[in-house]
């Protein structure tokens, strides 16, 4: 009872729907005390800006703009009351950009709340 293991499927949309992309993750999640907690995980994703193939250079073959993701999940959750949540996360991420032929790693913190609308009843 006091570890899950979860899976997280995403769907998501950046720079005001110029793009899409799809995710999936997997999520070990520990609950060291009542108020406490850690979890860790992996994930991969897929993103696109379109269907069409585009060249910006006339010199090379026009490719389809998506590129590819794996990503980790690094965090600490901090239970403040019975419905109001803490949670600091970093998660590293390797990305992959088949357009523009580039690879990067990038770190994104995050720090959110979380709060629960309608609790567990016993």
């Amino acid at each position: 009872p006091s570890s899950k293991l979860m899976i997280i499927p995403r769907v998501g949309s950046a720079n005001f729907g110029d793009g899409y992309g799809l995710s999936n993750s997997v999520v070990y999640h520990k609950e060291q005390s009542p108020k406490f907690s850690w979890y860790s995980g992996m994930g991969v994703g897929w993103g696109f800006s379109g269907f069409e193939e585009i060249s910006f250079n006339s010199f090379e073959r026009p490719r389809l703009p998506f590129g590819y993701l794996v990503m980790a999940h690094l965090g600490l959750g901090y239970q403040l009351s019975s419905q109001l949540r803490l949670n600091c996360e970093l998660n590293p991420i390797y990305q992959i950009s088949t357009f523009d032929r580039s690879q990067q790693l990038l770190l994104s913190p995050s720090i959110g709340v979380g709060y629960v609308i309608s609790p567990e009843t016993k």
